[in-house]
């Protein structure tokens, strides 16, 4: 039957249920992705009481409670909860003093070290996310020996994914490590694994530990590195500080040194003049 056998108040009726129903499944998926997004907002605020919990123990003089510390290490082998707890510590950032955050994420660590021997059996996307979160969170920060935490990230220095070593280097750089930091460009260096320049420097940079020390470390041991890897170490220490005229000029006057290591020292030099150079 061709179409324009029918009649046309039929076709209008048609027409009018068609919008009609496009009208109540647009209803329906508003209220169904309103709920959604509350649930989801509810699920990534769901470590927000307990931790807080734990911060109000530490805010009254209180020691925290190692069950929660336990609750926690079967909670984030999920790796969505790790994405959850990530939320959680940036809510209770707006409501706890900083001072009382920081102590109950050095107690966390714990946790992250025997989260590592989950996560290392893990694929590279969970692991590098957990490597970000050490990074952002500082969970490691200020350690001074190496154990299983530290061990996990070396490990992720020679993978190929790219985004996983970035994130276990910043991870590093969090920590404040100087001689940790060493070992990683001796890691990179044995592996032949040759990393951005930049993303090295700027890394560099973020250390949170003493800066002056990084630089001199890295500036003395520079010889057992390739150029890749001894430039991101001139360029970092070009962005930061000036007192280095004398080692820079040394590089200059070396006949063997270089022609790129070189060409970095001369951008050092006219950040800092140096009459001696000029």
């Amino acid at each position: 039957m061709h179409v324009l056998s029918f009649k046309p108040e039929v076709i209008l009726y048609i027409y009018m249920a068609s919008c009609i129903a496009v009208l109540i499944f647009n209803i329906l998926y508003i209220f169904a992705d309103k709920y959604s997004g509350k649930k989801r907002e509810r699920s990534s605020l769901s470590f927000v009481g307990k931790i807080t919990e734990q911060t109000e123990l530490l805010r009254e003089g209180k020691e925290t409670d190692a069950a929660h510390f336990d609750e926690m290490f079967r909670g984030l082998k999920k790796a969505e909860n790790l994405a959850a707890f990530e939320d959680s510590m940036l809510e209770v950032r707006k409501r706890e003093p900083e001072e009382f955050i920081d102590e109950y994420l050095k107690r966390m660590r714990g946790v992250f070290l025997r989260l590592t021997e989950v996560y290392r059996k893990r694929d590279m996307i969970e692991q590098a996310y957990f490597a970000y979160l050490v990074a952002d969170l500082g969970i490691d920060r200020g350690r001074e020996t190496f154990d299983g935490l530290m061990d996990f990230l070396m490990d992720m220095i020679t993978v190929r994914d790219v985004n996983a070593r970035e994130n276990a280097l910043r991870a590093f750089y969090s920590i404040g490590n100087k001689d940790a930091v060493l070992a990683v460009w001796r890691k990179l260096e044995d592996n032949e694994i040759y990393h951005s320049r930049k993303l090295l420097a700027d890394g560099l940079l973020s250390f949170s530990g003493d800066r002056r020390e990084l630089a001199e470390l890295l500036f003395g041991h520079r010889t057992e590195f390739v150029t890749e890897l001894v430039l991101p170490i001139l360029q970092f220490i070009r962005f930061f500080s000036g007192d280095f005229r004398e080692e820079f000029a040394a590089l200059l006057s070396d006949p063997n040194e270089d022609k790129e290591i070189q060409l970095e020292a001369i951008r050092y030099f006219r950040k800092y003049p140096y009459e001696p150079v000029r």
